[in-house]
Order: structure tokens, then sequence, then C-alpha cells
């Protein structure tokens, strides 16, 4: 109303800028709009078809990359060189105590001084002092844990963390010997497969009789000693249930503290000779490699990653955007988590556990043992960054566009302004549906031709107006007569769908609602398959075909007829069909009662009588014939 309001004393010549300007500019802004949700669909598909794409190919490097691993261990524990590595590191191991010429003191005093000195130090680089164990309880006192770990933990010139470069003890022993004799090959193995650890242990005491990397659970028993309750214990135990060769057990991440404290997973298999089983590799699970699959940006931008979940929504691979270790340590409590528990795949815009709006794609991951998902995420602001520069792109493109329109209506205006007063008043008389102006035809500028059309446009509307009211006449005409028909008439479009049904019908509809059910005020819009199935009779039958159709159906009781007639435009196109329904069930009641009677009589029975109360018309008359005749015959039969 304010904008009527405005404008109401508005003169033409203006009002024709504006419809000028308007009429430049919202094509424009329509068309802005529509390029920018178009693009903004666009850029979603995108970036989510993106991420499913790099979910897919990462989901599966790292289940190709897990299937590899059980592969690896399996073939590597029923290799020979391992069979007998087993079998002489077990042996051996034990003989340590006694070939070694230190004492015992001195052995423990040489731990005493690395495990404080040298694997302290290195916890704490990852932990806070109240959460640091204590030391005295790892250090080994017992054999074979306390020479082993003297002949090549504290007594290793080497570094730590290269532990591994020794080959051999310096005193003769026959585990030196075997451990020259394997060591470079499980080394060499180890570095080439990128494996964090490998270990050996043999299965009735539980020891760790050989490992490459040398930490402080080389020696130690994972029945009894500092680890019995970590992920390479239950790794040992779980392969000890395996009665096969070809197989392995995988365990998840836990926290470990023979690598300082960090999350560590294994993966074991038995070792077999023959029948006998005689001890169980184990490999330490590579963080890194798997961090590397997981980590690489490519096609995330600046604010996607890709990231691994367990079923404890917690992550078992390192953030792209974290510097410290997530793994075990960042909770992932997501909708993307919570689809993946669901064993759910797929992508959608969540909210992550960062608090950021996300494009998220998820998929629960096949990895045999592992309960593990798989995400991908970026964050939706730089999904839709580039819509942005369009809306600024169209809005200055709106500006030029509104300076350029006016100044060109304000030239055409001018000379348009006084000519266009009559074809307004025309128009707005057509408009209000006056049909009988006097319309001047004459002029041949664009004025004269614009009045013309509208003289045109006029006569036409007449003649439309006129064939619609004779035409709404014979339509009404012919629905007055079907809704006072007695017979059951529907008629339905070319989609066979109810577009008319007469009363005749809506009261069969009603009679039998109970049978039928079938709203009985009106199945306007239902399908010729809803309708037609409820009378128990295929639509199929009936709807479809160029000639007519007759098929009868029955339902509890109700017998139906049915008749169908196409019917066509002029032209030949099938418009719809008519379909009529008889309800025989009086009928044929009748038929049954008259064939019982007769039944009867023809053996002699002439008791029976047709009822007659509730018939009508023919059937009434008919039926009393019957009884009659019966009255007749019983009583000539009586006589």
């Amino acid at each position: 109303m304010g904008i009527k309001r405005a404008t109401s004393n508005m003169t033409l010549k203006r009002k024709l800028m504006l419809a000028m300007t308007f009429a430049g500019l919202i094509p424009l802004l329509i068309a802005g709009i529509i390029n920018t949700i178009s693009t903004s669909f666009a850029l979603h598909d995108s970036a989510k078809n993106q991420l499913e794409s790099l979910k897919a190919a990462k989901k599966s490097q790292i289940e190709s990359y897990f299937t590899q691993i059980r592969n690896q261990i399996t073939t590597f524990s029923d290799s020979e060189m391992t069979i007998s590595a087993m079998r002489e590191f077990t042996s051996n191991i034990s003989d340590l105590s006694v070939q070694l010429p230190q004492s015992d003191q001195e052995k423990i005093d040489a731990l005493t001084k690395y495990y404080q000195n040298d694997f302290l130090k290195e916890l704490k680089k990852y932990h806070v002092a109240n959460q640091l164990p204590t030391i005295s309880n790892l250090i080994p006192t017992k054999e074979p844990s306390l020479s082993a770990q003297f002949a090549y933990i504290a007594n290793n010139n080497n570094p730590l963390g290269n532990k591994d470069a020794l080959m051999r003890g310096g005193e003769e022993s026959n585990y030196h010997d075997s451990h020259a004799k394997y060591h470079p090959k499980f080394r060499n193995y180890l570095n080439k497969f990128g494996y964090y650890d490998i270990f050996l242990i043999e299965p009735h005491q539980g020891h760790v009789v050989y490992s490459v990397f040398k930490e402080v659970d080389f020696g130690t028993s994972v029945l009894n000693g500092p680890y019995k309750d970590s992920g390479l214990a239950k790794a040992f135990n779980a392969a000890l249930k395996i009665d096969v060769t070809d197989q392995a057990k995988l365990i998840d991440f836990t926290l470990y503290t023979p690598s300082y404290g960090e999350p560590a997973s294994f993966i074991a298999s038995p070792i077999f000779d023959g029948n006998d089983r005689i001890g169980v590799l184990v490999f330490q699970m590579p963080i890194g490699v798997i961090n590397n699959i997981m980590q690489t940006s490519d096609g995330l931008g600046e604010t996607g990653e890709t990231f691994l979940v367990g079923d404890d929504k917690l992550m078992r691979s390192q953030s792209r955007f974290n510097d410290d270790n997530t793994i075990l340590r960042t909770t992932v409590n997501t909708q993307a988590t919570t689809n993946i528990a669901n064993n759910l795949t797929g992508s959608d815009t969540i909210t992550n556990h960062l608090d950021h709006s996300v494009l998220s794609a998820f998929a629960p991951l096949k990895i045999t043992d592992l309960e593990w998902g798989i995400i991908a995420e970026l964050d939706e602001s730089e999904a839709f960054n580039a819509i942005n520069t369009l809306i600024w792109e169209t809005v200055i493109i709106a500006v030029i566009t509104i300076t350029v329109l006016f100044f060109c209506t304000l030239t055409f205006s001018r000379s348009l302004t006084e000519p266009l007063d009559e074809a307004i008043t025309v128009a707005k008389s057509i408009a209000a549906g006056t049909l009988d102006n006097a319309i001047n035809r004459s002029g041949n500028n664009e004025i004269g031709q614009l009045l013309y059309a509208l003289g045109n446009m006029q006569d036409n509307l007449n003649e439309r107006t006129k064939a619609t009211q004779r035409e709404l006449g014979i339509n009404t005409r012919i629905k007055q007569a079907l809704d006072n028909v007695s017979g059951n008439v529907m008629v339905l479009n070319k989609t066979h769908k109810v577009v008319y049904t007469n009363n005749a019908l809506l009261k069969l509809l009603q009679r039998h609602i109970d049978i039928f059910k079938l709203p009985s005020d009106d199945i306007g819009g239902f399908t010729a398959s809803e309708v037609l199935g409820a009378m128990n009779i295929s639509s199929t039958a009936l709807v479809g075909f160029e000639q007519q159709q007759q098929h009868e159906s029955v339902v509890n009781g109700v017998t139906l007829k049915f008749t169908s007639n196409p019917v066509f435009e002029v032209s030949g196109e099938q418009l719809g069909t008519v379909v009529e329904i008889v309800d025989r069930t009086p009928e044929v009641k009748t038929q049954n009662e008259i064939q019982q009677v007769v039944d009867n009589a023809l053996l002699g029975d002439f008791s029976e009588r047709i009822t007659i109360d509730d018939k009508t018309g023919f059937f009434k008359s008919f039926s009393g014939g019957i009884n009659q005749l019966v009255d007749v015959s019983d009583q000539v039969t009586t006589d």
C-alpha cells in the first residue's frame, strides 16, 4: 500500500522510467539469484563428490594396507627363517645369564642407570610428571629378562632409539651368534615395510626372546611381566588361540609404555614347526604409514582433512591440524561417528569436533578385528568461498545496469508518454473486463500497432469468453446428467487418475464402505489401481485399451460388473476412460435363491421359498412367480 500511495500521483513519464528500470533490473536480479543458488548447489555437490572420492580412495588404501600387513605377517611367520630364528632365540636366550661375565647386581645397576637417565628422560617428553610409571616396577631383576636387556639395551653403546644398530653382543654367546645371524634380516624386513617393531615371543613363559628395536619390553614376559596387560600381551594371547597357520589377530591401538606411552597397535600370528606351536610373531603397527595415507592433503584445500576413528569415537590417526598427538587423545563425538557406529555410509553437513560447520563424508572400514571408520571433512566456509565472490560481482553488475537503464529510460520516456496514455487506458479497460472499447486502429507507428494489437486481443478475448461459456454450459449439463443417472460411473484421465465420480457410485461406496475401505464422499485423485484394486480387479484389465472391456469381480460376497470405454479427442488422442460399475449382488443372490428352490423342488422338497422383502422390480415379481409355482406344485403333490 505504501508503494501504491507513493506512485499514485507520479507522472506517466516517471512510472515508465521506473517500469523500464525494474524491467531490466528484476531479470538481472533473478538471474543473479538463480546463478548464485545454482552455483551454491553445484559447489556443494562438487565438494561433496570430491570428499566422497577422497574418502573412498583413502578407505581403499587403508583397507588394502591392513590386508597387506595381515598377508605379510602370516607369510613371514610361516617362513623357514622365522621358524629357525624362533627355535634358536628360544633355546639360547636362557644361556645369556651363564655366558655373560657380569654379576646380576652389575646388570641391575646398569639397567637402573639406563631407565633413569635415558628411558625416563624420553618418557617425560610425552607425559606430565603425575602420569609417569614407577620405574622400579619396570626394571627386570629376573632371568632371562635381566641378561637380555643388559646385553642389548644397557650395555649397548648406541643411543636411545638406535639400539637396533647393534648386530651382536660383545661376549661369546650362542644368543649373540643367533642374533648376528638373523637380526640383519629382520631389521631389513622392518625397514622395508615400515613397521615400528617386530617381536618373537616363546609360547610357554611368554618371554620376548627377540625384538628389532630393543625397547624395554625386550626379554620381558607378556604373561607375568610389567606389560602383561598391554596390547602386546593381548596380541600374544590371541595368537595362542589360533590353531592353524595363515591366520593372524589384530589388536587396536592402546597406550604402550615401552613406546614412551604413545599409542601402539599389534598384529600377531602363531609360528608352527610342523604341528608344533613354537612361538608367536608380532608386528607393532606403523603409525607413520597410516598417518601418511590419511594426511595427504591433495584435493582437501586449506581446511580439509581425512582421519580414522574407532568405535570409542577416539581418533586412530594424526590430525592434520594438530601438532600434538591426537591418536587415542582426541574425541570425535559427531553425527558422522554416530552414523559410522550404525554402519552407515554417506555424507552430510554437520558440526565437527572442533565446532566448525563442515561437509563430512564418512564410512565404516572393513578391517578384520577392528571397528574403525574413516571421515573426510572440509570447512563449509571454504567450500562456499567462491559464492561470496560471485555475489559481489553480481552486485557490481547490478549497479552498472541500473545506471545504464536509468539514462536509457529517461531518453525514451520523453517521446512515448503522450501516445501511451490511450494505449494504457485501453489496456486497463480490457484488464478490468470491459471488452467493448472503441479503439483507434488506424495508426502506423509503434503506438498505433500497439492499439491495433489491443483491438485484436479484445476481439479474441470476446470470442474465447463466449466459447468458454458455451463449453461450460455443455459440461455443466453433462455433469448434471451423469450425477443423476442410476448407473455407477467414474471417469479417469489419461494418467489413470479419478477425475469424476457420480452420486450413484458414491452411494455404492458408502453402501459397501466396510468392504472397499474407500472414502464415500470423494475419491478424486485416487489412481485406478487403488480404486479397482479395492474392488478385487486389476486396473490393467480395464484401463489403457482402445476398445470396450468388461470384467467381473467378487469382494466379500459383493459381485461387481465393470465396463470400461476409452474417451478420444477429435484428433484421435485418448483423453481417458469411462468406467461403469454395476452391483450385481442382488441379481446373483436372487439367482442363487431361485436355484436353491428349484434344486429342492426337483428333489421333492417344496418347503423352500424365495425371500421377497429385500427385492424390487423384476426380481421381486419373478421371485413371487417362482414361489407361487412351488406352492401349486406342493399342493398338487400333497393332494
